[in-house]
């Protein structure tokens, strides 16, 4: 059953959760439990496998600290811009950046 948008919403939530879902599995994690691992691992954000499905399922939105770490798990070099895909309304019509860092 889709979703439907609230008004006002910049994130397709349901858009930005399959491709998630897709880098995941492209990233070779078939279950949830090893890629919250990962994601831990990586960035020490630590997510649940209930809250990394219902961000997959678009039934919630990711806080901003799993946004960014999601973003690093999966770079744009490698996966796309998963959340670029992901807009609507006013936010597809505007060029920004919400997190551009590089490592030295």
């Amino acid at each position: 059953m889709k979703k439907k948008l609230k008004q006002g919403q910049l994130v397709d939530w349901n858009v930005f959760g399959r491709k998630i879902k897709k880098a995941r599995k492209s990233a070779g994690y078939s279950n949830v439990a090893d890629f919250a691992q990962h994601l831990h691992d990586v960035t020490h954000i630590s997510l649940s496998e209930r809250t990394l499905y219902k961000i997959e399922r678009g039934e919630v939105s990711p806080s901003v600290e799993a946004l960014i770490a999601l973003m690093i798990v999966f770079p744009r070099e490698h996966y796309g811009d998963l959340l670029a895909g992901s807009l609507i309304n006013e936010a597809k019509e505007n060029e920004f950046t919400i997190v551009s860092l590089k490592r030295k």
